[in-house]
């Protein structure tokens, strides 16, 4: 689990697509990237200009059935997840336990609606819960179940994208020609 925090405008969602592409080079790669924002997916489908992208760019519906066929799984804009009944989002959760690697990017400041969003430290918690009950996923083909992820336990590391926001211009600009961009803080396995 990596949870990527950053303000308006600070490269959150560039970085998310920049690392979809990376990550798409290689053959071995089952991604999905999950959004709760229309817009933003249907942005993202029209600018592939690919059929396929429907099934890549997914909306917040579907993020329980993206997390079973998910080696990597990319949820941009967490904070307007919906939280049934004021719970944290039990989608996500299953997203937690049973992908081998979840990348959150977030911005806890956007909350607008009151059932809406996670916070960086939710998510923290949910991954340590998460760890002490993780069950093994079924692979499809065979029925059995298999042990995805890192025998210690799932990655927790967290970094803050700096924004235009802040005044930062020139500095984010120069971090988002390459990647990782941010200040890495707090990357353990657990």
């Amino acid at each position: 689990m990596i949870t990527v925090h950053g303000g308006p405008g600070s490269g959150k969602t560039a970085l998310a697509v920049r690392l979809l592409a990376h990550l798409m080079r290689r053959p071995d790669a089952a991604l999905r990237y999950v959004t709760p924002s229309g817009t933003l997916r249907a942005h993202l489908c029209d600018a592939a200009d690919n059929r396929a992208a429907n099934d890549l760019f997914l909306p917040a519906s579907r993020l329980r059935t993206a997390s079973r066929r998910a080696g990597v799984l990319i949820v941009d804009e967490a904070q307007r997840l919906d939280r049934p009944g004021g719970a944290f989002p039990p989608d996500l959760t299953a997203a937690i336990r049973e992908t081998p690697l979840v990348i959150v990017f977030l911005d806890e400041r956007q909350i607008i609606r009151p059932r809406e969003g996670v916070t960086v430290a939710e998510i923290a918690a949910a991954t340590a819960t998460s760890a002490s009950r993780t069950t093994s996923p079924m692979d499809e083909r065979t029925g059995q179940g298999t042990d995805r992820r890192i025998a210690a336990g799932p990655v927790r590391g967290h970094t803050d994208v700096p924004g235009e926001h802040c005044g930062q211009r020139e500095r984010v600009a120069a971090r988002r020609r390459g990647l990782p961009y941010g200040t890495r803080t707090g990357l353990a396995s657990g």
